[in-house]
């Protein structure tokens, strides 16, 4: 009897531990426990995302049959999205198709429930208006990890802020001190490309040089 109210109090407590270490995407995912980290050698990289789940009020087979016209929608204008910085330092078929997937399972909880009982072409064109040019450049853009590092700036003790290198500078006035890496300059930022052959290798270590605008004792922050 004991053990069985200890369990009844533990469980609801354990449930609430490995909800707090998850991600925001596996919060939304029928998964118990959080994923454990794993290394990840190089950067950028592609970011999986999680097959669309039939939503509770279409019937499979109407599930079925709408999924692969979704797909090709989705796939269509994917393919015509802006890529973000990194974007062609990937598998494009790849990073397209998980792009495809996950634009999916964001748009299709959206859709009113009504449209999958109803006449096919009004859930596809329901679909096709909430296909957003946005909604596709920021799938592209959230399916790509990347290091962008988009300028330095100091900030003193009385709020003002100097800004010690631009963004798109960065690849001209920062060094790699060590590690297998090398800058990429963008429109408006530098996207640092990375390898590790493995976990123990040194460490990548970036350098910049400048001299600070105002009174050092003042500096709050960089």
């Amino acid at each position: 009897m004991l053990i069985t109210f200890i369990a009844v109090f533990l469980v609801p407590f354990a449930y609430l531990v490995a909800t707090s270490l998850k991600t925001d995407e596996e919060l939304h995912q029928a998964t118990w426990l959080p994923t454990i980290p794993s290394f990840e050698p190089t950067s950028p990289r592609i970011r999986e995302s999680v097959p669309a789940l039939r939503p509770p009020e279409a019937p499979t087979d109407r599930w079925q049959a709408a999924l692969a016209k979704l797909r090709q929608l989705t796939r269509d204008a994917v393919n015509k999205g802006t890529l973000p910085p990194g974007g062609n330092a990937v598998d494009l078929e790849k990073y397209r198709a998980t792009a495809t997937e996950y634009l999916i399972s964001q748009i299709v909880p959206r859709l009113n429930q009504e449209l999958w009982t109803g006449e096919e072409s009004k859930l596809l064109e329901a679909y096709k208006l909430a296909l957003l040019p946005k909604e596709v450049d920021d799938a592209l853009d959230d399916r790509l990890a990347r290091l962008e590092l988009r300028g330095l700036q100091a900030r003193s003790l009385d709020a003002h802020i100097y800004v010690v290198t631009a963004g798109e500078d960065v690849a001209a006035t920062w060094k790699i001190e060590s590690g297998d890496a090398h800058f990429e300059k963008q429109r408006e930022s530098t996207l640092l490309r990375y390898h590790f052959g493995s976990s123990s290798d040194q460490p990548i270590v970036l350098s910049c040089e400048f001299d600070y605008p105002a009174d050092p004792q003042r500096l709050h922050k960089l």
